[in-house]
């Protein structure tokens, strides 16, 4: 009997589980978290300020250049240049008037024009059929409005639409042989303050507008005009 239980106490036993162990984890300081939100945050507002200054400085090009535009423009609507014509374009160049030829205003010489008459509303011509051989009245040494410049194969269009609409639009040529188009009357130098130029440059303005709507992407508003002054037909030689 002792032998049995001592060999029952001999039995090995069988080992208890090993309790499992913990997964691995990463533990960050909670104070890095916040330096790399603070790098963030300023990286971010770098970004941003970079991007407003240049936008800005894009925004200050865009706005002085249409400043000089403007300048320009204005600088050639009151500006007089000369020519000589048929055949030879301005003195100095097509788009770049020289200086301003106007008299003081005490003494106006009548407007030459094909019609006394003040420009009223638009008015439909009946037979326009070749307005390109219309008749050049010009006076030598009186100021004409060049309107624009177009390409050859909207001249005609334009100089019709024009008589249509109570401009007396003529097309004379430049010295590279380019179309250009002026409105009558002409007036004398200091006479650009005379009442029926100014209701003639409101009438370019209306025209204008109305001639770009046709095309906007091909036709010019005329907000490029300028005064030219006529000094005749050019001399050979």
């Amino acid at each position: 009997m002792y032998e049995l239980m001592s060999a029952g106490d001999s039995q090995p036993q069988s080992p208890s589980p090993k309790p499992e162990s913990n997964p691995r984890t990463l533990r960050v300081p909670i104070g890095y978290l916040f330096v790399a939100a603070g790098v963030l945050v300023v990286l971010l507002a770098t970004a941003y300020g970079i991007g407003f200054n240049r936008g800005e400085h894009a925004g200050r090009e865009l706005r002085a250049q249409d400043q000089q535009d403007v300048l320009q423009r204005q600088t050639r609507m009151s500006s007089v240049s000369e020519v000589s014509e048929p055949g030879g374009g301005l003195a100095e160049s097509s788009y770049a008037p020289s200086v301003v030829e106007d008299d003081p205003p005490q003494e106006v010489s009548p407007v030459a024009s094909a019609s006394s008459e003040p420009l009223q509303s638009p008015v439909s011509v009946s037979s326009v059929s070749d307005p390109v051989d219309l008749k050049d009245i010009r006076e030598v040494g009186l100021n004409y409005y060049v309107i624009d410049h177009p390409s050859q194969s909207k001249v005609d269009q334009l100089i019709t639409f024009c008589l249509e609409n109570g401009l007396e639009a003529r097309r004379t040529t430049t010295l590279g042989g380019g179309a250009k188009v002026y409105v009558l009357p002409g007036f004398a130098p200091g006479g650009g303050r005379n009442p029926e130029i100014i209701r003639l440059l409101d009438r370019i303005r209306e025209v204008g507008i109305l001639w770009k709507r046709l095309a906007p992407r091909q036709n010019s508003d005329f907000s490029t005009r300028y005064a030219e002054k006529y000094k005749g037909p050019a001399r050979n030689g």
